[in-house]
């Protein structure tokens, strides 16, 4: 409703935003999902965090249906990097036996995460203005994408521990 108030923008516009955001966030799991598989989890998500935090800020100072477009694609664009490396960063920590509840926790606070962003963005919103709801979280996401950088590891190999038990790769069984 604030969007619509400060743009001009009708319901149907917003509406061609939301689907943009959709349309490329399934394209760019294929085609994060491929890079992904040639680069480290570490830098492409940190890249990601870093590039959704600046498209937030962008977003927080469009005005116009087009820009509004442009970035909140190019952010889901972005979004789309997180979940195929996750999971697979995950699979390379646990054996297959703890795939399964490895999954569920990383589900669970996917769902949480989305819940919690978007209860702090509808309340920033009210509070403190809609520009706010995107500018916010982008700073947010800036630090979170310097703790990804700083804390993640690719696999348990790259830190000086072993393989889990059972795991297989590229190339081969690990042990």
């Amino acid at each position: 409703t604030a969007i619509r108030a400060d743009t001009g923008l009708d319901e149907a516009a917003l509406g061609q935003v939301g689907a943009v955001f959709f349309l490329v966030y399934g394209v760019g799991q294929f085609i994060n999902g491929l890079i992904g598989d040639r680069v480290g989890a570490r830098g492409f998500i940190a890249l990601a965090l870093f590039a959704s935090a600046l498209l937030n800020i962008a977003f927080g100072f469009a005005s116009s249906l087009g820009v509004m477009m442009i970035v909140w694609g190019a952010n889901a664009y972005f979004l789309s990097i997180g979940w195929n490396q996750v999971v697979k960063t995950t699979s390379r920590w646990f054996p297959p036996r703890m795939w399964g509840k490895a999954g569920g926790v990383l589900s669970t606070c996917y769902v949480i995460g989305k819940v919690g962003a978007l209860l702090l963005a509808g309340w920033i919103a009210q509070a403190c203005g809609w520009r706010n709801a995107f500018f916010v979280p982008g700073v947010l996401l800036l630090a979170f994408g310097a703790h990804a950088l700083l804390r993640i590891r690719n696999s348990p190999e790259e830190v000086g521990l072993p393989a889990p038990s059972g795991r297989t790769g590229p190339a081969g069984p690990t042990h």
